[in-house]
């Protein structure tokens, strides 16, 4: 045994104590070779699970992130359907103003046609005022109709797809 002084050195007294008995200073290390592997089983199937809840979270976020593209998808596809229906509308109106311009023309072909009698030039005149009033207010009726519907459409498609509404799904889905 070594000592220093009146020191005894733990390390030596064991040792001296496992020369006495070395078959359980064998079965100690046995024992901690066991625990070792246990414990390193243990870590192992906790990593292993762990590796699954994240994989699994990973499927649940892409799934997620499909379905709310996919609806975001339709609902454009929806927005630029209506968009399309709507440019027609606005090409209608717009033949409808051509329409208009183009009798605005022709009456004022009429004015200035002296061949013409004053009182049909008057008359044609008249005429002409309440078929282009009565149109006038038709296409503004229509028009104020139709803008309010792509409004309206457009409202619904910005609040259907809000950014918060999206925001929200993927936090709670990460808390979970």
């Amino acid at each position: 045994m070594k000592s220093v002084g009146n020191n005894i050195s733990a390390v030596n007294v064991m040792d001296f104590v496992n020369a006495l008995n070395p078959m359980e200073y064998i079965d100690n290390i046995v024992n901690n070779i066991l625990n070792y592997q246990e414990e390193s089983k243990l870590i192992d199937a906790k990593l292993r699970e762990l590796e699954i809840k994240t994989e699994f979270s990973h499927h649940k976020v892409d799934c997620l992130y499909k379905l709310e593209v996919k609806k975001i998808k339709e609902s454009a596809k929806h927005y630029h359907d209506g968009l399309k229906v709507f440019s027609k509308e606005l090409n209608a109106v717009s033949l409808d103003k051509n329409q208009v311009y183009k009798t605005l023309v022709i009456l004022n072909e009429k004015l200035n046609d002296e061949s013409i009698s004053v009182e049909i030039r008057f008359g044609t005149v008249l005429t002409a005022i309440e078929n282009l009033t009565s149109k006038l207010v038709d296409m503004s009726e229509i028009n104020h109709i139709k803008l309010n519907m792509v409004f309206n459409l457009t409202m619904s498609e910005l609040n259907r797809n809000s950014v918060v509404s999206l925001e929200y799904k993927f936090n709670k889905l990460i808390e979970e």
